[in-house]
């Protein structure tokens, strides 16, 4: 074997849920391999598929996030990569690279380039009340409170 493993059907790899800390990545390819994904700070230098493998960030520094799959028969070639302790609401650029399990004839095959898919975590912080909330005004059928949050909303 001497050909790195593709992604299936061009859908693969994709963001398949996001929450305040953590992305999860789909992926399936052709064979069996294990993929990899790092979370860069977005418009960072693009990592290359050595470093992605390597949990690396570009020029070798340590990537904010790093995870991998294995993918065999047993699993259709499918799964999903957890990037984790992710600050919320942040944007992120995730980077997804794959190499084969072929030990024959020589190293594994590694995917060319890494793809890139672009995350930003979500909002998990309730708003809490700035000061107390304060009644300012009254009428017969109303009452008028004065608010003020700690976030839009």
């Amino acid at each position: 074997d001497i050909t790195p493993p593709a992604f299936f059907d061009g859908t693969f790899p994709n963001v398949a849920s996001m929450d305040g800390t953590a992305v999860t990545l789909a992926t399936k390819i052709d064979e069996g391999g294990e993929c990899f994904a790092v979370a860069v700070a977005r418009g960072a230098t693009a990592p290359t598929p050595a470093e992605v493998l390597a949990g690396q960030e570009s020029g070798g520094g340590a990537a904010l996030s790093a995870a991998s799959v294995a993918l065999n028969s047993g699993n259709s070639f499918a799964g999903s990569i957890t990037l984790t302790g992710l600050a919320t609401e942040t944007d992120f650029d995730t980077y997804v690279a794959c190499e084969d399990d072929a030990t024959s004839p020589g190293p594994t095959n590694v995917q060319a380039t890494a793809v890139k898919l672009e995350v930003e975590t979500t909002d998990v912080t309730d708003p809490s009340f700035v000061g107390t909330p304060a009644v300012t005004a009254v009428d017969g059928t109303s009452v008028t409170v004065a608010v003020e949050i700690s976030e839009t909303g």
